[in-house]
């Protein structure tokens, strides 16, 4: 295997990224999946060495061999002036806002809808036709060009969020499970494909090489306890002023309003400093 220093070319014909489920070490080797349900092909390695990340299968058809580049961790930068200490709520229209009300990723609702719909409108498409149709590849090219902007503008604000918060601490509640379906079907894909796991997993790198501490708490009824007086509400809060984007949290105990991100956000800050913690990075 090689350590790859560079961001692997996913165009290239002459190889291609392995995702770390779509993998597993065994007999002296790795079974890397195919696009056939349960089926992988092994692969022995030359070594005994094993990797949790992205991998890149870089084939050399002449040699009839292949190497498995591997990406290494960047260098830890400290920041003398990331001293803030930020609570977040992340949202699938806006991706993610602090404490202070602060908003970023405020596009992403409407990247992510325009995506969902692509996805969906075009799978309906091929399940009508699929005997006739030719084949997917300009499917799958589009595809991945629309995943390349939706992750180029995660990457864009949350690099803005660092660089404007320069936090020393981001306190943020445990990612919950998948919820149970709705009865709207167009609602229920842009759910199913909501970038969070990857948000998540973007965060936390980019706090580890900027040597920012990440704290996650417990995520239970942190939406509906109101972040002044501690309440708990039977239900969903207060109202709504422009949509989803824009619900309120009105607190029926102490009459406390807020923007619903921003209660969380504050909530997620609170349990981070006191009581609630999961685990640090």
């Amino acid at each position: 295997m090689r350590k790859c220093h560079v961001k692997p070319h996913t165009e290239n014909t002459l190889g291609f990224a392995v995702s770390e489920r779509a993998y597993r070490y065994g007999d002296g080797g790795i079974y890397i999946s195919t696009k056939e349900k349960r089926k992988r092909i092994f692969i022995p390695l030359t070594d005994g060495n094993q990797y949790k990340s992205q991998l890149y299968i870089k084939l050399d058809p002449k040699e009839s061999a292949l190497e498995i580049h591997v990406p290494i961790q960047t260098a830890v930068r400290k920041h003398p002036d990331y001293t803030g200490r930020i609570g977040i709520a992340f949202g699938m229209y806006t991706m993610l806002t602090t404490h202070e009300g602060h908003r970023y990723g405020e596009e992403l609702g409407t990247y992510q809808t325009a995506y969902a719909d692509w996805i969906r409108e075009k799978t309906a498409s091929y399940q009508r036709s699929r005997e006739s149709n030719p084949g997917r590849k300009k499917y799958y090219a589009r595809k991945r060009k629309l995943e390349e902007q939706l992750h180029g503008y995660i990457n864009q604000e949350l690099n803005r969020f660092l660089s404007t918060e320069k936090p020393r601490t981001v306190y943020m509640a445990k990612l919950p499970g998948t919820k149970e379906k709705g009865s709207s079907k167009r609602i229920n894909h842009s759910v199913s494909l909501w970038q969070r796991g990857y948000i998540r997993k973007r965060l936390t790198q980019k706090c580890e090489e900027q040597s920012v501490e990440m704290v996650e708490v417990q995520g239970k009824d942190i939406s509906r306890e109101c972040s002044r007086c501690g309440f708990v509400t039977a239900g969903r809060p207060g109202g709504s002023a422009g949509g989803k984007q824009d619900r309120r949290f009105i607190c029926p105990s102490c009459g406390y309003e807020e923007e619903e991100k921003t209660n969380t956000a504050l909530n997620a800050k609170k349990r981070g400093q006191g009581e609630g913690g999961l685990e640090r990075s």
